[in-house]
């Protein structure tokens, strides 16, 4: 009976100890693989993005990402801690930006780095389990240079490859230059694109353009013409003056149309043309919108002066009216008696304005021979 007792405590044992322990050793914890920057260098308010891949069990993990600056007396932490959970594959896609504020003062480009670990290690210190971005990105404080102007004209032409004048204005600041492309030669590129569906193409360039060694920003204005391809857009890259060709700065698009009309053609009737050179006949009549048959400025003259008269008229009516009105109610009191007299001449003095006014539409003409 002891023995049946023994094996039954000793299954129960192992069901409590042993059990339990390998549903744990089952259960993977998550590990992180390997993490890196979208690309090698970015600037200030620029969206970057960063990637972190693990194994299977990191899939719906929280991670916390730390992003650290090097420089001064050592690496310095960007902003807070980031938490964002894996997707199910057990991988990670977080889209950031940096702006001055974050790097303390430090006006020189920095080389920055990040640090990611699972939610459920320590976080102080950084747990021995956490993976380092692969490469460092530099953040750049100043662009190396942009297209100030860009412009093409005319637009809109006759033919579909017709010349076009093309107005390029850059400014470039050299020391963001040589810093952002890694070269000592002064110098950098510009190349022009015809921008096609599914692809680009490269109409112009790339052309070198030697700067200056002792100026810091530079301006370049590289105005030329050519013929361009019309209903297309076209742009303008700017990029290192390197085997990599590294771009840094894009202008906006210029669209071009054609017009398939040729200029001269149709019908219809029109003023006649005026030829230079030659003593010309202006015709200064003007359309009268308000009566038919009479298109002059004298004729549209008179009939606003008519409206302005026959309006004056009434207004003259109503106010002698108004002052004799005045008259009989003041009763023999001076003060209102008086009043009515100035209401009756004021009238009177308006309605002589309006007949000199009216006449002198007519002086005007027999002036000018109208």
């Amino acid at each position: 009976m002891k023995k049946i007792y023994y094996i039954f405590f000793g299954a129960v044992i192992i069901a409590v100890v042993l059990l339990p322990a390998k549903g744990l050793k089952a259960q993977a914890s998550c590990t992180l693989i390997a993490g890196d920057w979208s690309k090698s260098s970015v600037y200030l308010e620029e969206s970057i993005s960063l990637g972190i891949g693990g194994s299977s069990a990191c899939a719906g993990e929280i991670i916390i990402i730390e992003i650290f600056g090097t420089g001064g007396t050592g690496p310095f932490l960007i902003g807070n801690p980031i938490a964002a959970r894996m997707d199910s594959s057990g991988s990670l896609t977080y889209n950031t930006y940096f702006l001055a504020s974050e790097f303390s003062g430090r006006n020189n480009d920095t080389d920055i780095y990040f640090m990611a670990y699972p939610s459920s290690s320590p976080v102080r210190p950084i747990p021995s389990n956490a993976i380092r971005s692969a490469s460092d990105l530099r953040v750049f404080n100043t662009r190396p240079g942009q297209v100030t102007y860009f412009d093409i004209n005319p637009k809109t032409v006759s033919s579909t490859t017709a010349s076009r004048n093309i107005t390029l204005k850059v400014k470039i600041y050299r020391p963001a230059l040589l810093d952002f492309c890694s070269m000592s030669a002064n110098s950098f590129s510009w190349k022009l694109v015809e921008e096609i569906t599914g692809t680009n193409l490269t109409v112009k360039g790339p052309i070198s353009q030697v700067i200056s060694s002792s100026n810091t920003a530079q301006d370049f204005d590289l105005s030329f013409s050519m013929s361009l391809q019309a209903g297309r857009a076209f742009y303008v890259i700017l990029q290192c003056d390197t085997a990599t060709a590294v771009n840094f700065a894009q202008s906006a698009n210029v669209v071009l149309s054609v017009n398939t009309g040729a200029p001269g053609s149709g019908s219809g009737s029109g003023s006649t043309p005026i030829i230079g050179g030659a003593n010309q006949n202006i015709d200064y009549r003007l359309k009268n919108p308000l009566i038919s048959g009479s298109n002059d400025i004298l004729t549209v003259g008179i009939l606003i002066s008519n409206w302005i008269f026959n309006i004056a008229i009434a207004i003259v009516t109503f106010l002698v009216i108004y002052a004799g009105v005045r008259f009989l109610t003041s009763r023999g009191n001076a003060q209102q008696v008086e009043a009515a007299k100035k209401s009756l001449w004021y009238t009177l003095g308006g309605l002589a304005i309006v007949l000199i006014g009216k006449g002198f539409i007519s002086l005007i003409g027999s002036i000018l021979g109208l």
